[in-house]
């Protein structure tokens, strides 16, 4: 917070967009999401993609992907 106030905040990376799918085959129970995510490094452009039970998972396993 006080970075933003005198003006030195840099943010660690951009969240340029993301995309999420939720899927229930007809006929079954099971329901599974997928997750794309795009954002930006250190000016380098990087998407990933994950599957999940649900939204949430797939979400958590696509950004877990940019840890490294």
């Amino acid at each position: 917070i006080i970075r933003k106030i005198i003006g030195k905040y840099k943010p660690f990376f951009k969240l340029n967009h993301f995309k999420i799918i939720g899927e229930q085959p007809y006929g079954s129970d099971a329901f599974s999401s997928t997750a794309v995510i795009n954002i930006t490094v250190d000016e380098q452009n990087e998407m990933t993609a994950a599957e999940g039970e649900g939204p949430v998972n797939a979400l958590d396993k696509a950004t877990s992907s940019f840890d490294t």
